[in-house]
């Protein structure tokens, strides 16, 4: 843990800048999918997440300006199919949370297994019982996940374990 020595009594004064965390901002910037509207976001962190998942938008047609700075100005209006490309999702763990607005917005979509992450494959079978608890179907091969909004329906959902990533879906 970081510490600070202050040393003469002296008053401090002056500021500090909180950045941004990547586990507010990914869930932000896949729910800017939801809406036609431009979306302006703020405190975004210039790191590698960001920038898959903006690769993966910007594959689907959504135009987002300010890259590698701290505001991005995004508008998903454009946005031309809802089938993510399977190389860009490999690099990115939290491409699961598109899942539900491509979902909620074409009722249907396909990815590849999420990736970019060191721990390794990781189940998304939690994000599956809450989608599939709000109507959609989910066929899933060696690679590919192909969901279907079938019958929209509200729900009371029970997670089987604690997923804030889930939940988010």
């Amino acid at each position: 843990m970081a510490s600070f020595t202050i040393n003469g009594g002296k008053k401090l004064s002056g500021t500090v800048e909180i950045s941004g965390h990547k586990n507010n901002i990914l869930p932000i910037i896949a729910a800017c999918l939801l809406t036609e509207e431009e979306c302006i976001l703020h405190n975004v962190p210039i790191i590698n997440d960001v920038a898959s998942m903006v690769s993966i938008l910007t594959d689907l047609g959504v135009k987002i300006e300010g890259v590698g700075t701290h505001t991005l100005i995004i508008n998903s209006s454009q946005v031309k199919y809802p089938w993510l490309n399977d190389d860009l999702v490999k690099k990115l763990r939290a491409s699961i949370l598109l899942m539900g607005p491509l979902l909620a917005r074409f009722k249907e979509t396909k990815l590849h297994h999420p990736g970019g992450c060191v721990i390794g494959k990781r189940a998304v079978d939690t994000h599956f019982v809450a989608l599939e608890g709000l109507g959609v179907t989910i066929e899933v091969n060696d690679e590919n996940y192909h969901a279907k909004l079938k019958k929209p329906c509200c729900n009371k959902i029970f997670l089987d374990e604690a997923s804030v990533t889930a939940t988010e879906t």
